[in-house]
């Protein structure tokens, strides 16, 4: 499963457009400075993702991680209903040795 990296950056800034435009902007920004983290990139490195999720959104973390992998999920039409980046990723890489298995 080759996953197409603009929908993953488009998905990525679609979640957080949810709160403006300029949010969104302000957030890719801070995402690439402070973490080094291009949205096309998210899926390879989760666990840096959610962390810095983490440290920008504090309790509301969890809701904000949730929306983007919904949008992920939909974005490149994976079914996955969870919250976690990191599980996402692990879906994706099952659902690939499935394929791989056909």
């Amino acid at each position: 499963m080759q996953l197409d990296k603009r929908k993953v950056a488009q998905a990525f800034r679609d979640a957080f457009a949810e709160s403006g435009k300029t949010v969104a902007q302000v957030i890719e920004y801070h995402l690439k400075n402070a973490y080094g983290i291009d949205p096309e990139d998210i899926l390879e490195e989760p666990e840096k993702v959610s962390k810095a999720i983490a440290e920008i959104y504090g309790a509301h973390a969890i809701q904000v991680e949730s929306r983007l992998c919904f949008y992920l999920s939909e974005y490149l039409n994976l079914g996955y209903d969870g919250n976690s980046l990191k599980k996402l990723v692990k879906y994706i890489e099952r659902k690939e040795q499935f394929e791989r298995v056909k």
